[in-house]
């Protein structure tokens, strides 16, 4: 699997690191798809930039981990019964 972060991430971490040859293809991989993916940042920055950076975070926000059969699904289900909190869908997990 490839992260896709930030061009300019990439970079600094390039200049600080040497990759091994062996992990070249997946260095190039992914610069290819942080750079193809840069002009979709771009356009997201311009369209919701302003709301993002408007956006209260709880100082300490809920997370929930877990493995697959452990209750999580479960959990989730429950506290979002709860107006108190935000939260994504099951799909969107």
């Amino acid at each position: 699997m490839f992260e896709v972060a930030p061009l300019r991430e990439w970079v600094a971490v390039l200049r600080r690191h040497r990759v091994d040859r062996k992990h070249a293809l997946r260095v190039v991989t992914g610069l290819g798809l942080s750079a193809a993916t840069l002009p979709l940042r771009v356009y997201e920055q311009v369209r919701h930039g302003r709301a993002l950076a408007a956006t209260r975070v709880h100082p300490r926000p809920l997370f929930i981990l877990g493995c697959a059969r452990s209750g999580t699904t479960h959990l989730h289900n429950l506290i979002s019964q709860d107006a108190r909190y935000g939260y994504v869908t099951t799909f969107q997990a």
